[in-house]
Formats: C-alpha cells, structure tokens, sequence
C-alpha cells in the first residue's frame, strides 16, 4: 500500500489504531488504476492505493487483534480514514468543517470601484458601460466599507480593490489611507487588485511594489486567443499591454497571478496557453470557463464551451504540467490536489467547496454601493441570484457586513453523495449550484470539469509522486510518500 501524507496536515491523526475491537470498511469506491487499486471514500476524502492481493486480504479481517502480519496496513487505513473500528474512525465531519474554517484566517473585501471598463470583452459577463465618473463607487463610501471590514474579528483583512484600470485615481488615494486605518486598529492589510494590464505603466508598477500589493493580470493565451476576445472599442487587441504589464510587475518583484478566461478559441488549444502562462512565470494561474450572463451570453453560440470541451481542455491542461514538471500547476488543479493529499493549504480560501467563505468571511462592494457575496455573480438590478441578500442603497458612513447566503446553500447537494471526489470538490460552487425559488442546493454545472481534474490527478501527477517524481515540488508543499509492504 502507498499513500502520501502531506506537509501541512489539515486534520493530523493523534488517535491511534485501537488494540481490540471489530473492524469495517468505510464505505469506499475502487478505481483500477494502471499502478494499483485505489481506495477513495467519500464520507471522509480518505485514500491509499493497494497493490495485488491487499485488499482480499484486509477485507477479511474481522477484528483488530486479528490483523496478524497486516497491522501496519491496517495502521494506514486507520490514519487515511479507510476503515472504522467499533464503529469509530479518525474522521469527524464536525472537527473537519471546523478545521477548514480555521484555515480561512482572514477576512476579504473587494471593491468595485468602477463599474465600466475601457475594454469591450467578448465574453465580459458585467457588460461594456463606459466607465464614466457617474458609474464610480463614493470615496466616502469605499472608506466606510474599508472601516466596516476592519472591523470584523479577524486580525488580518485582504482588500481586493477589483479592477483598477477605469479607477487608478481612487486606489491610489485608498490604499495608503487604509494601511493607517489598519495599523491604528492594529490589523494586518493586505492589498491585491484586478487589472487587464493596459494602464499599468511604470510609475503604477512603481507603486505596486512599494506598497506590497499582489496583482492579478487577465491573459487568455497567446496574442490570437488573448486579442480575440480582449479588445479596446477601437478594435485594437490588448495583448501587448497585458504581456508588459506582466513584465513590469516581474522586474519589481511584485506578486502575479494570472487569469485565463475559457471560451470557443481555447478547444484543442490547452498545451499552448499553459506555455504562454509559463512563459511569464507567474506565481500562480487560475483557468476558468466563460459564464452564460452578460456579454458571452448574448454570443454564446461563438463564446460557449461545451462541458465535453472544458472537461478535455482542463485533462489536457493538468498532464501538461505533469509532463513539463513544472512548478506551476492551475489554481484549481492544485486546490483539488492539496485537499486529496489532506493539506491544509487547498482550503485556505475554500473557493469551489460549499464551505466557501462568500458572503460571510467575503464581501463585494459594487460601485452602487450594494453588497455581494461573490465577485463572480455579480448582476445589474434585477439580475441578481434569487436566494442572495443583497444589500442595496445603504446609508453612507453605515456599512453592515453580515452572511448574504442562506445557511441550506452551504451544503452539497444529493447528487453528490457517493461521489469519489466529494471529500475534495466539497460540493462544487455554493453559487453556481442554487436553486430558483427555495434554498435547495443543486449541483454546480462545471461538475463534469472538476470530476475530469481529479481523474487525470490520479492518472498524472499523482502516480508521478508515488513513482519518484515531484519530490520536493512547491506543488505538493512539502509531503512525503509512504509504502507499506505486506
């Protein structure tokens, strides 16, 4: 049996093997897998990969002290919450939510600022509005929110200031006033922000890296993927900016995460985008699908990605990383993989589980003021997500930051009981699964892409490790494989 014990344990075993005592499979799936049988379960996010014979034998054992020669296996099934003994197993699903809300040590608010863009996006799901002054969030009002979330309990508070290409003026005069609000309430600020690159020259990369502030830049792929979509009114593509911007930020050592943005143009296209990430050395990179509102909605017949071509798009995109043995693998990917290997990190912001943090330790302020719970559903007036309270119109000066979700929302649905990945996708998306009228979950519609992720994991990156591979990688953040044999 080989298993992988990770470097940041989000649940570690302090409660031995018992001595005595009638033992029993947790309720688990097997997938043949070319290098062995994997056991996955469910209930729990457990698993081990068996070879030949073991698991006739450890499904024959009746009782604990009756083990034999096969203790250390069953130690290991005891630690990977495989099996249970008098009932009892090292999983608790009361101890593990607790745990995964702990990892969430700060709070997030993000600012709209403006809600135009000087771009015009093929697929931009917030529309094309000129980003006129009338269409710019108060100051007084971005200081009172900023105030509202210094306020909450946590000791550390990221301010996401959204994308400041159409509101460079207001987060210049807000980050410094915020980091003297922080620190006299004696709270760590972090600052990040959202951009298309196109207005950050070297005087605003100058003060990027003063103030420490992590920027995430939107590149498609290469410049005929990235300029098909990413366009100036005038019909100029916007590549060159976005690919110097990126540069900027690298030569002051400014953090970048990049964004790539799914659509028709990307099917069969993969292993060249994750070379054009790459080759811009990112800190990290998240792909995403293009979402069915706004813009890509009108369009979708040119925009749309089937969830065949996504689920392809993200298999291919993972092997490639495991093929090249790069350091960097796709924020969701790696999400997934760290929470398969028990690592604390795949949790820390819980995006893509129901334990999500949205609109509870997350907050969106959009240019009108209103509150939100998720930077990616936000919609004009009328649009918005049924089931979300949303703040509107409040009171300049009396910002009340509270859960928008109804509490039903944050729990998988039905469909995903005995799913073998539920103990990492926990669910999919709180908000891209939810029903119209009542508080029923239901499940998120990029399943399919999520379950493809896993099942190239275990067919890539994962057994590269167990054979040798990856030790050491930033990747796996510091874990250890591990072999019995019997």
């Amino acid at each position: 049996m080989r298993w992988i014990e990770p470097g940041d344990p989000i649940r570690p075993v302090s409660r031995p093997l018992p001595r005595t005592g009638v033992l029993a499979m947790d309720k688990l799936n097997w997938h043949h897998l070319p290098y062995g049988e994997l056991a996955i379960s469910p209930r729990t996010g457990g698993w081990a990969v068996f070879e030949g014979r073991e698991r006739t034998a450890l499904e024959r054992v009746a009782r604990v002290e009756d083990a034999g020669p096969l203790e250390p296996l069953l130690d290991v099934a005891w630690k990977s919450a495989l099996i249970t003994v008098d009932g009892a197993s090292t999983y608790d699903e009361a101890a593990h939510a607790a745990a995964v809300a702990e990892t969430r040590d700060y709070y997030t608010i993000v600012l709209l600022l403006n809600s135009g863009c000087n771009l015009v996006c093929s697929y931009c799901y917030l529309g094309h509005a000129t980003p006129t002054r009338d269409r710019s969030m108060d100051l007084a009002h971005a200081r009172a929110t900023i105030r509202a979330a210094l306020d909450q309990p946590w000791s550390s508070v990221l301010v996401d200031f959204g994308e400041i290409a159409a509101a460079e003026r207001q987060f210049r005069a807000l980050l410094p006033w915020a980091e003297d609000e922080a620190a006299a309430r004696g709270k760590v600020l972090r600052a990040s922000i959202q951009t298309n690159g196109t207005t950050l020259d070297d005087e605003l990369a100058d003060f990027l890296a003063l103030h420490g502030v992590s920027v995430g830049i939107s590149l498609d792929g290469p410049r005929d993927i990235h300029d098909g979509a990413r366009r100036f009114r005038s019909g100029e593509g916007s590549y060159d900016k976005a690919v110097a911007a990126i540069g900027r930020c690298r030569d002051r050592d400014v953090r970048v995460h990049l964004i790539a943005t799914v659509t028709q143009r990307a099917v069969g296209r993969s292993r060249d985008i994750l070379a054009e990430i790459t080759a811009h050395h990112p800190d990290s990179y998240l792909v995403k699908p293009v979402l069915s509102q706004g813009e890509a909605a009108a369009a979708w017949d040119a925009e749309g990605l089937s969830p065949v071509d996504f689920d392809a798009f993200m298999a291919d995109l993972v092997s490639g990383a495991d093929t090249s043995g790069s350091e960097l693998i796709e924020q969701s990917a790696h999400k997934f993989l760290l929470r398969l290997l028990g690592d604390r990190g795949g949790w820390r912001d819980s995006c893509t589980s129901r334990y999500c943090g949205s609109g509870k330790s997350l907050h969106v302020a959009s240019s009108d003021g209103s509150l939100h719970a998720c930077p990616r559903f936000v919609a004009d007036a009328g649009n918005e997500l049924p089931l979300v309270q949303i703040t509107k119109k409040p009171q300049i000066g009396r910002v009340e930051l509270r859960d928008l979700l109804p509490a039903d929302l944050r729990h998988p649905p039905p469909t995903c009981e005995g799913c073998s990945w539920l103990g990492s996708c926990g669910g999919g998306c709180t908000l891209a699964g939810q029903g119209t009228e009542h508080s029923v979950p239901l499940p998120d519609p990029n399943c399919h892409g999520y379950m493809a992720i896993h099942e190239t994991l275990f067919r890539t990156i994962i057994p590269s490790f167990l054979a040798g591979r990856h030790h050491g990688s930033r990747v796996f953040n510091g874990a250890e494989l591990h072999e019995v044999l019997t």
